[in-house]
């Protein structure tokens, strides 16, 4: 099996886990997997993705232990490579990032400096998907904002959230479209 290959089993294995554990949906495309085989150490470098946040790019091999942490739970042996977090990140060579993510999936120093027009074609910036402290996301004990919809997630979160990242832009946009909205009536 190739590594491409490895990447992709994983993808749909961490996929179906958090579809079978109940995961909320905004969780369910956050599955970027980058690893790079060592054959010294005969282990997968985790690589880091410069358009991830801290939370997303901490969020994927939490959400690997907590994979490993159920098979062991009910005897299963895992199927999944060994993975290795490097003490100095190294970066990986995919340079594009995934679109329509929520907007804290991408590192905010990596938002703002690209020009604001292809911001817009990248992030969803009007939805978020991880806790204000990313720590508590998939930390083994549930958090209680976990169970609302996406949408009242969001709802909480999004100005705390949204505050490292310029989308003045999109605040803009959505106000003039509300006064055109208001002119129509």
């Amino acid at each position: 099996m190739g590594c491409i290959d490895c990447n992709l089993y994983l993808r749909d294995a961490q996929y179906k886990f958090r579809v079978c554990q109940g995961f909320p949906d905004r969780y369910l495309h956050i599955l970027v997997s980058n690893d790079k085989y060592d054959s010294k150490k005969k282990v997968y470098i985790i690589k880091s993705l410069k358009f991830c946040s801290l939370w997303a790019t901490q969020f994927i091999p939490r959400a690997d232990k907590e994979m490993d942490k159920c098979d062991a739970n009910i005897g299963k042996r895992s199927q999944r490579h060994k993975q290795e977090e490097p003490v100095l990140p190294k970066d990986s060579v995919l340079t594009q990032p995934p679109k329509n993510l929520p907007i804290n999936s991408y590192d905010p120093t990596w938002y703002n400096s690209h020009p604001i027009g292809e911001n817009t074609r990248i992030a969803d910036t009007f939805s978020v998907v991880f806790l204000v402290d990313g720590t508590k996301s998939i930390c083994g004990i549930q958090h209680p904002d976990k169970k609302l919809s996406d949408f009242r997630f969001g709802e909480k979160y999004w100005e705390q959230i949204i505050e490292p990242y310029d989308i003045s832009h999109e605040i803009i946009n959505q106000y003039n479209d509300d006064d055109n909205e208001d002119s129509l009536d």
